[in-house]
This record gives C-alpha cells, structure tokens and sequence, in this order.
C-alpha cells in the first residue's frame, strides 16, 4: 500500500469517528432537552447543563482532531458519553421512569444505581427511595392509567364470562333499566264482529346488583428500587387474574351481598317462556348425561335465541363426558375446535370453560348453561378501575390498594336455558 491510499485510509477513519462523535453529540443535547422538559427545578437543570457542556466541549475537540488514532478517540467519546449518563442519574429525581425515558436503560451497576453503593443507592441520606411512578409531575399521575388499561385487557381475557356476556360502563350506580315483558295479543275477526281491547304491553323495572372488589399488595422500597421495570408487569398481572378468577365465580355463582348475583343464583323453574315470571329461567332436568339430554336442551332454546353469539358453558369434568357421547351411528357427538378461548363445538355451537360451573353429578346441580349470554346477562362497570399509590400507612413500603365497583343485570331470562341433574 503507498502513502496515497495509506492517507485515504486514514482520512475515512477520521471522517467516520467525526461523523460518530458528531452523533453523540446529538444525542445527549437531545436526552438533555427531554430530561429539562420533565423537571422543574432550574437550579438542579443549570448545574447538569454545566456539566453537560464540558463534556460536549471534550467530544467537540475530539471530532476536530486530525490525527489518525480514530479508534482511541472513539473510545474517549465513549467515555464522555457515559460520564453524561451518569450526570444526568445522579441529578435525577424522583422518577421512576426517567432511565427509561432519558438514558434508554433499565439499570446500569456501573452508574451506582439500584441496590448497590453510589448515588443512587438506597443507602445514600441525600436519596429519597425510588417509588415506581415517581414524582407526579414528571408522569406519576400517567403511570395509573397506564395499569389501569393493562389490569382491565388482561381481566377481559381471563374472564370467560366478561367475554361472553355484555359488558357496560354506567357513571352511576343508580341505574335502572325498563324491561319489554311482552304480553300484547290479537285477534281475527270479521267484516262486522265486535273488537273488544286486546291486552297491553308489561314492563318490569331491573336494576344494577353492584359489588366491590379489591386488591392492596405491598413492596418495599428496596424491591422497587431493584426492579423498577418489572414491578408494573408483577403488579398489572397478578391483581389482573385475581379479579378475573373473583369476578368470573361472581357472575355464575355470587349470592348478590357484596358482590354481583350470578346466573346460577337466580331462579329456575321447568315451565316454559310464555308462563315464567321474568328473572327466572328455564331448566331441563335429566337423571343421565345423554346425547338426547343435549338435543332437548338445544331446542329448548327458541330460534330467535340461537344466533351467532349462541354458546354453552361447562365445567372440565362436563367437558370430559360429553366428548365420550356417541350418537347412533357411533359417532362423536363432540367436534373439537380449539380456538378463540373455546374447547370444541357442540351440535355447531362453541363450548366454552368454567371451573366454577358445578358438575353434572349432584342432584339439582346446574351444570350446563346454553344459550345468548350477551342477551341474557349484563356485566356493568361503575367509574372503571382505581388506583391508589399509598407511601404514609408503612414508611417502609408502597402499597398498590387497586378497587372497582362491578355489578350485573338480568335482562333477558329466556336467552338462556339450563340442563340439571334429576334426582
């Protein structure tokens, strides 16, 4: 290689280390503006901008350099690069958030950060312990809107009930429904026959059956400190299958005290829809899980019932024998189609899963629910989710007391029918 390309060599080294340095440069302006637009304390802003401009005079030398050692300037300007990190975390205030939002990292040992010794140590007086969310002002009061869509998705995945029943958020518990009862009748006549008054319309008023549910888990400061990142996906994820498994076993079994009134809970008679009082639904009895007890169940549902949204709901063990039934040709009545959170078909209608349905092996057991849930059931949420970060009850921990008010209505009790084990 001759001097010429020798020199060539060199001088793209240095354009690529200038134009790199040129890039941090950049980039700590940027992470500076950001972390200046979240913070209120000028003071506090004024020394880090001092600071932040030494070492953006030190990268500003090293891109002019026109040396050859590109590679050692570039590990200069790494170095700087770091120093500014660990400026802006030591300066930082209570913020949980900002290593995310600011330097791009979950924890960086080296900085001093976390448990161990430095500046951000728990240990150091001048440091008020780390919470998740921070100081309000720099996204505190985000951070609970934030959990409260996560808890919520997580709730309406879990709870098979939420996803088959109708679901309605209300800013009052004092609502009321008026329910059509039907009742109207007509008559044929001739030319000149009397035409005496026909009966008249019912209506029923229903309403809402609310309930509270809560979760108050607590950490420690230390725990928050060490895992600032995965807090919010321990927090949102447990209390989320929580309420899932309380409220899914509320809205088929609740009593209606303190909590919502499940389907199960409501009254069931043999009679038929035209002579049932509303609220009260329909069951048929059989002493054998059967194909026939099935089929009767089915067209115990009225046309109008047996659409799209039309589904059964059962237990494992239900589940279990009625995938041995056989119909006269010895073939399974169960079609298995695993697929949006159902575990099969049954005479072309999903079969969804409840462990809180009861088994078909006690007498009176309800054990198989068929029908239109959205039609029958409604699932009401009053001023969604609430979160409260308490730090006063324990000095030394957090605690995450998370509520809601959650309540339900029958609106249609001919939507669903029942099958029971026969004495």
């Amino acid at each position: 290689m001759d001097i010429n390309e020798l020199l060539e060599s060199k001088a793209k080294e240095i354009e690529k280390m200038n134009s790199q340095t040129n890039q941090k440069i950049n980039d700590l302006t940027a992470k500076f503006d950001d972390f200046q637009s979240k913070t209120a304390d000028k003071s506090e802003i004024e020394g880090i901008k001092s600071e932040l401009g030494e070492c953006k005079s030190e990268l500003l030398k090293l891109s002019r350099n026109n040396g050859v050692q590109s590679m050692t300037n570039e590990m200069k300007a790494e170095a700087w690069s770091k120093r500014v990190s660990d400026i802006l975390r030591k300066n930082r205030t209570e913020h949980a958030e900002f290593d995310s939002a600011v330097l791009g990292t979950k924890d960086d040992p080296a900085s001093g950060s976390g448990s161990g010794s430095g500046s951000g140590s728990a240990s150091d007086p001048a440091v008020i312990p780390q919470g998740q969310t921070g100081n309000n002002a720099l996204g505190g009061y985000a951070v609970p809107f934030a959990l409260d869509r996560k808890i919520l998705s997580k709730v309406r995945d879990l709870n098979i009930m939420r996803r088959l029943c109708s679901s309605q958020s209300v800013s009052t518990p004092d609502t009321y429904w008026n329910v059509d009862l039907g009742g109207t009748d007509a008559g044929w006549v001739g030319e000149l026959t009397a035409r005496p008054n026909t009966n008249v319309p019912q209506l029923a008023r229903a309403g809402i059956t609310w309930g509270e549910i809560y979760a108050n888990p607590k950490a420690s400061y230390r725990l928050l400190d060490d895992a600032l990142f995965n807090v919010e996906a321990w927090y949102s994820q447990k209390v989320a299958e929580t309420f899932a498994d309380y409220e899914e076993e509320a809205f088929l079994t609740g009593d209606g005290t303190n909590k919502p009134k499940g389907l199960l809970s409501y009254d069931f008679a043999a009679t038929a829809d035209t002579t049932r009082d509303f609220g009260t639904f329909q069951k048929i009895t059989s002493t054998t899980l059967t194909a026939d007890a099935i089929i009767d169940l089915y067209y115990s549902l009225r046309q109008v019932y047996r659409g799209n949204n039309t589904a059964w709901l059962m237990n494992p063990s239900t589940i279990q024998a009625l995938r041995k039934l056989k119909d006269g040709n010895q073939n399974y009545i169960w079609i298995d189609n695993i697929a949006n959170g159902m575990v099969g078909t049954l005479l072309g209608r999903p079969v969804y899963e409840s462990r809180f349905m009861p088994d078909f092996s006690t007498a009176g057991n309800k054990a198989i629910l068929f029908g239109d849930f959205k039609k029958a059931y409604t699932i009401f949420d009053l001023h969604g989710l609430r979160i409260v970060r308490d730090v006063y009850t324990d000095k030394t921990s957090v605690q995450f007391y998370t509520s809601k008010r959650v309540g339900n209505m029958v609106q249609d009790s001919c939507a669903i029918k029942c099958l029971a084990k026969g004495a």
